[in-house]
């Protein structure tokens, strides 16, 4: 999974050097590269940095949850981004995100095993106090309810910009596209242990500036995460977990 991972990453990397490069050859120079900055272009070399903050739902897709009813898993969290673009089409960017989760698993281990972080498996603690309740069909098992924090580190292409040229008009809308690899944590739980794990992180961002080319945006985005199969504490049959989140929030580029 750690290598299919990286090898991923590493494609997406890949295309996001080569396609600017090819886009360039195929618009005018002088179009591409501007003589001046500032508002005429949208955008200042010296204002390429980005803070955004940002909330909304999010869905845990480990194994076993899909036993569960969909909105029954629907949790929330919260996003910080700071970010930099080293030209108007690409850059890089760091996000720290907090949520909760929500997950389920059967009563007995089925397809899979509880594990702690060196590997050695264990029942969940504290079984009379787990929260009971059934799949969709009438299976019998548990909530597993945690909270999860993760760092991610971005490759971030405007697509915008990339397609229209760095010197075109600005507009009040930019459609940011953006992969890479990151560190996720979930905490301790009466169901699971604390587990850090590696995983990669890809998705797109809307941008909607009310002004042309002012500093202030208003922000839509939606990700997904494919990490460790360890990240929920149990070891099922996927190879791997999953969740997907979505957020808006306000975007301020200084």
């Amino acid at each position: 999974m750690k290598q299919k991972l990286f090898y991923l990453l590493a494609a997406f990397a890949m295309l996001v050097a080569v396609v600017p490069a090819y886009a360039g050859d195929l618009k005018d120079e002088s179009q591409m590269i501007p003589t001046k900055t500032g508002s005429e272009y949208g955008y200042s070399m010296n204002e390429m940095w980005y803070v955004s903050l940002g909330i909304g739902p999010n869905l845990l897709m480990a194994s076993q949850d899909g036993i569960m009813a969909f909105g029954d898993r629907i949790t929330f969290g919260g996003g910080i981004s700071i970010g930099k673009w080293f030209n108007p089409g690409l850059g890089l960017r760091l996000q720290g995100y907090y949520g909760q989760y929500t997950g389920w698993n059967f009563n007995i281990p089925q397809m899979g095993t509880f594990t702690h972080d060196d590997g050695t498996s264990y029942f969940p603690k504290n079984w009379p106090d787990m929260k009971y309740k059934e799949g969709k069909n009438g299976e019998e098992g548990f909530l597993q309810e945690f909270n999860g924090f993760s760092f991610t580190l971005d490759f971030t292409a405007n697509l915008t910009k990339l397609i229209s040229g760095y010197g075109s008009e600005p507009t009040h809308f930019e459609l940011i596209a953006f992969a890479g690899p990151g560190i996720y944590m979930s905490s301790e739980a009466d169901v699971k242990s604390a587990e850090t794990v590696m995983g990669g992180h890809f998705g797109g961002r809307v941008n909607y500036t009310p002004s042309l080319g002012g500093k202030l945006a208003i922000f839509f985005e939606a990700n997904g995460t494919f990490m460790d199969d360890k990240f929920d504490g149990y070891l099922g049959d996927k190879g791997f977990d999953a969740s997907s989140a979505m957020m808006v929030g306000v975007q301020y580029t200084f």
